[in-house]
C-alpha cells in the first residue's frame, strides 16, 4: 500500500468521525445545543491529539459520538461552555483509557465519567480528570479490589 492510500484512509476516517458527530445534533438539539461542522472538525483534531498524547491508535471513529450523546443532557453543560467541555472530556477519556490499562471498556468509562461529572464534580471536567479518574486509575494500576467502587467520591 502506498502513502496516498494511507492518507485517503485517514481522511475517510476523519470524514466519518465528523459525520458521526454531526449526527449527534438530532439529540443535542433537544437540549438547545448544535455542533457545527467546524466544531466537529476541531473535536476530531482533539481526538487525534489525545490519541497521540496517550500513545493510542484507533481504526474507527472512536468514542466521540458516545461521549457527546452521554453528556448531552447534563445539567452542567451550557451553550457557552459546551464545546470547551467536550474537548476536555475527549482528552480525559483517551488519557484514562490508557491510565486504567484498558480494563474499563469505552461505554463503562464514559458512564463513569458522566456519573461523576454530574454528581461529585458538579460539572467540573478538571475535577473529574484530576481527582476522580486519577484516583480510580491508581487503584486499578496497583491492583486494589473495588477499583470501580465510588463510595469515597459520593456526596
Amino acid at each position: 500500500m502506498n502513502d496516498n492510500n494511507l492518507f485517503i484512509s485517514g481522511r475517510a476516517l476523519e470524514e466519518m468521525a465528523v459525520a458521526d458527530i454531526l449526527a449527534c445534533n438530532a439529540l443535542t438539539a433537544r437540549y438547545g445545543i448544535r455542533l457545527t461542522e467546524q466544531v466537529a472538525i476541531s473535536l476530531v483534531q482533539t481526538r487525534a491529539q489525545a490519541l497521540k498524547n496517550s500513545g493510542r491508535i484507533e481504526f474507527t471513529g472512536g468514542a466521540l459520538a458516545a461521549i457527546i450523546t452521554a453528556f448531552a443532557d447534563s445539567p452542567y453543560l451550557a451553550d457557552d461552555t459546551y464545546v470547551d467541555t467536550l474537548h476536555l472530556l475527549i482528552e480525559t477519556f483517551y488519557e484514562y483509557k490508557t491510565e486504567t490499562l484498558d480494563t474499563i471498556d469505552d461505554d463503562e468509562l464514559i458512564a463513569l465519567m458522566r456519573r461523576h461529572f454530574d454528581h461529585f464534580c458538579h460539572g467540573s471536567a478538571d475535577l473529574l480528570r484530576e481527582d476522580i479518574l486519577s484516583a480510580i486509575s491508581r487503584r486499578i494500576r496497583f491492583g486494589e479490589d473495588g477499583a470501580f467502587e465510588e463510595d469515597e467520591f459520593d456526596e
